[in-house]
């Protein structure tokens, strides 16, 4: 870990645990300047300017203050990225090491989201830094205040809407297995449910073996950076297989002979669920409506065992099964699974706590079919959880068009300006 990095963490500790500035280390190096043509903007024109990144998460908005006085360097490490799509996760971070930019900048190739929203509105960004270069305590000022007026009105409310990250996959189109009806339409209707409750959605559709790994990965960086106050939710739909008591989710041009081929050809999900037990977060919801009749090993005469496996939980975990251990699903007769279909409409009703729509999920679903289908989830969250708000009032269910994904809620505690502000001014970037 280079020292940058290192500083950025223990800034970040000092934000949640020491109220007053920290003292940093000086370095050599003096700063970059300024722009001689930068003229000093008013608190209405900061308050502007930093609107669309006063609620990131500290070490995010940290790395994209430090980044925006280094323009030309943003610009081309974007270009970079996309000429690299190839490259994912930790090799992506090792050759953005090689680069000769900012480690501010470098640490944006994890985000090209952000990345590229800098590189493309240049004017804003070039305004940023300058700002930062000769206003440093009045952008400190603008982010505070921004911050605050994200903070909830009522502050007594006893129950508190996490946002964070979800990833929703729904894999249909199979190759060397019977296609499937309904994964689809699931995933995009909880996708939607999703955006509507204000998390921000990465949905994908029949993914590949080449894809599925370095997909997760991406969302498993984007969870990271979302700090320990926000939620991770995964949603799957396609075949799903175990062996040996670990489940394995089957891309749509794996090829199943036997068990021993899973390992080579599927997704081994306790290397996605082991990733982010490591990860601070507030909660981990984990939904797999993947215990379809795969029939994968049955041409050979070696079957495969039916149904998903039992996931041992850690704390504020929660996985879901759409059936229990060892059990098939049924998709009905409807082009959305009975499953999905159930959950979603339990997650549009208003004031239920998360462990709440599950076990509703599972008496409507037991109900509908006569208990041939029992709906499983395994709890260890150690904190309430709503999609929507407190009301008895419902989301409507013809509601097709998704709420914009609203911005991550501000932290609870305050930023000490003087601390941040002295870390970008003296750290040895």
């Amino acid at each position: 870990m280079n020292l940058r990095r290192l500083l950025v963490r223990m800034l970040l500790l000092f934000f949640v645990v020491v109220p007053a500035p920290m003292v940093v280390l000086a370095q050599n190096q003096p700063s970059p300047a300024a722009s001689p043509n930068a003229q000093s903007l008013k608190s209405e024109e900061l308050d502007a300017l930093v609107a669309p990144i006063a609620l990131y998460p500290d070490n995010l908005l940290t790395s994209v203050l430090t980044a925006s006085t280094y323009p030309l360097e943003l610009v081309i490490a974007d270009r970079w990225v996309n000429e690299n799509k190839g490259l994912k996760g930790d090799q992506l971070k090792a050759e953005a090491e090689k680069q000769s930019w900012d480690g501010s900048v470098k640490s944006l190739v994890t985000r090209p989201d952000v990345l590229s929203m800098m590189s493309s509105r240049i004017d804003w960004t070039q305004k940023l830094g300058d700002a930062m270069l000769s206003q440093q305590p009045d952008v400190m000022d603008a982010i505070q205040r921004q911050r605050k007026k994200a903070e909830p009105s009522n502050k007594s409310s006893p129950t508190k809407q996490q946002r964070g990250n979800a990833l929703v996959i729904g894999n249909a189109a199979y190759k060397s297995a019977a296609a499937l009806r309904t994964p689809n339409a699931d995933a995009s209707i909880v996708a939607k449910t999703l955006l509507a409750a204000g998390y921000e959605v990465t949905e994908l559709h029949d993914i590949s073996k080449a894809d599925i790994r370095p997909r997760i990965r991406d969302f498993l960086d984007k969870v990271s950076a979302g700090g320990p106050d926000s939620v991770a939710i995964f949603y799957y739909s396609g075949y799903a297989a175990q062996s040996n008591g670990e489940n394995f989710l089957v891309p749509v041009d794996a090829v199943v002979n036997a068990a021993s081929d899973l390992a080579g050809e599927a997704y081994r999900l306790r290397d996605f669920t082991d990733e982010l037990a490591k990860t601070p977060l507030a909660a981990r919801i984990i939904i797999l409506d993947g215990s379809r009749d795969h029939r994968f090993g049955a041409g050979s005469g070696k079957p495969l065992a039916k149904g998903l496996a039992a996931e041992n939980v850690t704390s504020g975990t929660l996985v879901a099964f759409a059936a229990a251990p060892g059990a098939i699903s049924i998709d009905g007769s409807k082009d959305q699974g009975l499953y999905t279909g159930a959950l979603v409409a339990t997650m549009r009703q208003r004031g239920l706590d998360i462990e709440q729509i599950f076990k509703k999920t599972r008496l409507q679903v037991s109900k509908a079919t006569s208990r041939a289908q029992i709906p499983w989830s395994v709890s260890a969250l150690d904190a309430e959880l709503h999609l929507f708000g407190a009301s008895s009032q419902q989301v409507a269910q013809n509601d097709s068009k998704p709420k914009p994904s609203r911005s991550r809620r501000a932290r609870n505690h305050q930023i000490p300006i003087g601390a941040l502000r002295e870390f970008i001014r003296r750290a040895p970037f």
